[in-house]
């Protein structure tokens, strides 16, 4: 090695080749990249091993129990291509119920923070709708409400919205105090302090809320139609199940896992371009 290499650090090849710099430092982008990398080889390798195994059962069961993979694979085929209205009527249902939620736990979250009175009462009346099973409020919206949009969108919203406002809440709650009074040095405005201090905060509650809100609403938007709705798939793998049609209930689950799995990296993308202002703590 040159005294020039030895002063400026390993070479290009070696910096590219190991993710480091010319500090001998590890690339940040190249760090953050490979748990990623690595979570999503982990999911195709359960992925595989789940269909691996439903094929497996279906040689010690009839096709009525567990199907073969060939026939779950063109079932799935061809619910894409002829009942795509049923999917789509569900992801409709579901993202106008997560915006809703999304909205009002935002804006109640926030106020309940803001008044500890209103906090205090707020944050007990949604301990008693956390408690509440999905199960009763999907029966009260039914003998309630005579349209079907109105029931799914209701039950989605009714469940989904207390996490948003505990999210919030507690969120802002925990804003650290030297960083307020360090604003407060500055004399601010109350419309200063909500969009340099709150609004940043609770923005990033409210993501991080999301990931772990979205795929339950969508089981929760799914149940209720199969209660309470005469379309969507909720509703078609309730007809499936009446008719013995394993091989769709199959299917339709596939489709949801795959949309679920598409949602997260689209959340997980979401996160890291809105809250690139707030550092990556990282632990190893």
């Amino acid at each position: 090695m040159t005294s020039m290499e030895q002063r400026n650090g390993p070479p290009a090849a070696e910096a590219a080749l190991t993710g480091r710099g010319d500090t001998g430092r590890p690339d940040p982008k190249s760090a953050r990249s490979r748990p990623r990398r690595h979570k999503w080889v982990t999911l195709v390798v359960a992925a595989v091993l789940s269909l691996a195994l439903m094929q497996l059962a279906s040689l010690q069961f009839p096709p009525y129990i567990v199907p073969g993979l060939p026939t779950v694979l063109a079932t799935t085929w061809e619910l894409l291509t002829q009942q795509s209205g049923q999917m789509f009527g569900t992801l409709v249902r579901f993202f106008l119920a997560m915006l809703a939620a999304m909205a009002g736990g935002w804006l109640i979250g926030l106020v309940m923070a803001l008044q500890r009175r209103l906090g205090e009462l707020g944050e007990a009346m949604t301990r008693i709708v956390l408690a509440t099973p999905a199960l009763s409020i999907t029966l009260f919206v039914v003998l309630w409400f005579r349209d079907v949009e109105i029931r799914v969108f209701l039950v989605a919203l009714v469940i989904a919205m207390p996490f948003y406002v505990v999210a919030v809440y507690e969120g802002v709650k925990s804003i650290d105090h030297e960083l307020v009074e360090a604003v407060r040095q500055f004399r601010p405005t109350r419309r200063q302090m909500f969009s340099m201090v709150l609004l940043p905060h609770s923005i990033a509650d409210v993501i991080m809320a999301t990931k772990s809100v979205a795929g339950f609403t969508l089981r929760i938007v799914v149940f209720a139609e199969a209660i309470a709705a005469t379309s969507g798939v909720g509703y078609s793998m309730s007809q499936a199940q009446g008719s013995f049609r394993t091989d769709q209930i199959f299917a339709w689950t596939i489709i949801l896992v795959v949309f679920n799995f598409l949602l997260m990296a689209a959340l997980e993308r979401a996160e890291r371009v809105l809250l690139r202002w707030r550092p990556e703590n990282a632990v190893g």
